[in-house]
């Protein structure tokens, strides 16, 4: 008879390699009712590149500086400056926390229509190539706008 205290956990794997299983954010209902839905392999590693990108540094326990926090940056003057900086905090949270992902190319980009319209109010976009470690994983086009 099976110890009842003592689970079994069996490895799945896919093409010679264990997946990659995590909770999906945000947290939602699965089919069965509950509220753990999961995420794997290509879609827990972007998911975690969007929480990187959208989490501000000091908003995670026990990691007090993970996070790139562009919302600070809402506010300031589109400089060369400003972009060299956010392309380094970019770079830097990325190496340090999803080194599952690699920047391929990052490039920063104007919003067309505000030069048309003479805007100060005009938004800042972000193009982030990114291409797995894991060769099983074709690469991804991520863009982040910032207005």
């Amino acid at each position: 008879m099976p110890n009842i205290y003592t689970p079994s956990l069996n490895l799945i794997t896919t093409s010679q390699r264990e997946r990659k299983i995590g909770l999906r954010f945000p947290m939602s209902y699965t089919s069965e009712g509950g509220v753990m839905s999961k995420s794997f392999d290509r879609e827990l590693i972007l998911q975690n590149a969007r929480q990187l990108i959208l989490t501000r540094p000091g908003e995670r326990v026990m990691y007090p500086d993970f996070g790139i926090g562009l919302d600070r940056f809402l506010f300031e003057p589109i400089t060369s400056a400003l972009i060299e900086e956010m392309e380094g905090l970019i770079r830097g949270q990325f190496s340090r926390y999803e080194p599952r992902l690699v920047i391929r190319s990052l490039s920063f980009g104007k919003d067309p229509d505000a030069q048309a319209k003479a805007s100060e109010n005009s938004k800042v976009f972000i193009r982030l190539h990114l291409g797995f470690t894991d060769e099983f994983f074709d690469d991804q086009l991520m863009e982040v706008v910032v207005q």
